[in-house]
């Protein structure tokens, strides 16, 4: 989807993701196309992850993403809570060709 932006709720148990048309679109739910929830202990890493996000939802051209983890964040970084997935500001960005 050109232009649209990601929300996502990565948790130890499970990642959600939502893809909107537009920011006033929240917090209404998205079409069922448009949702996909993933267990993040099938995922090793992150991009890992984001691959699997890819197969069911439109990246392409996004404008934007929101991304809330289950661990703390200092200096962009962050190793989640009870889980091993480890992400920052910069990898998340460059993974998804956005801002984050």
């Amino acid at each position: 989807m050109r232009g649209g932006f990601l929300v996502a709720d990565i948790g130890a148990t499970h990642a959600r993701f939502v893809l909107l048309e537009r920011l006033s679109d929240w917090p209404a739910d998205a079409a069922e196309g448009r949702r996909v929830a993933l267990a993040t202990g099938d995922y090793p890493t992150i991009e890992r992850l984001l691959d699997a996000v890819r197969t069911k939802l439109d990246l392409g051209g996004l404008a934007g993403a929101c991304v809330a983890v289950a661990g703390p964040v200092e200096q962009g970084h962050c190793r989640m809570t009870n889980s091993e997935l480890a992400m920052d500001e910069h990898s998340l960005s460059r993974e998804l060709g956005c801002r984050t």
